[in-house]
């Protein structure tokens, strides 16, 4: 089990490349993955568990300001998510997954960004972009 969240951290913080708006980042494609298929598995909660893939997100974007990632950006969804529990963020980022196919395309860390960056702005906090 401990070998699967180091894996899976490692991966994500070595993948993360955070996607919003011009000045956080590119609208390509991004992320650890990115068809249809593996995010229609991940909100249907089948194969991947959610829990462990936001843990991992969430280490990831801790550390992705080092690895180039904008750290205004970072900031601002780290400032909002302190002190929610992993539960809630996973909730969150499966509903906007669920409700916005459009951004499919972008990659899961993409579209997990944006859910959290819609969550935060909808909770009033104010964008760097």
């Amino acid at each position: 089990m401990a070998r699967f969240f180091f894996t899976s951290f490692v991966i994500i913080l070595l993948s993360t490349s955070i996607s919003h708006a011009n000045k956080c980042g590119s609208s390509e494609k991004s992320g650890t993955t990115g068809s249809y298929g593996d995010l229609e598995t991940m909100i249907n909660g089948e194969g991947l568990l959610f829990g462990p893939y936001m843990a991992g997100f969430m280490n990831g974007l801790s550390m992705s300001s080092m690895l180039g990632a904008p750290e205004t950006c970072v900031a601002f969804i780290k400032e909002c998510t302190e002190d929610k529990p992993l539960t809630q963020l996973s909730a969150v980022v499966k509903k906007f997954m669920r409700e916005h196919p459009e951004h499919w395309h972008r990659g899961t860390t993409a579209v997990t960004f944006l859910g959290l960056a819609q969550f935060c702005i909808d909770l009033g906090y104010q964008p760097p972009w």
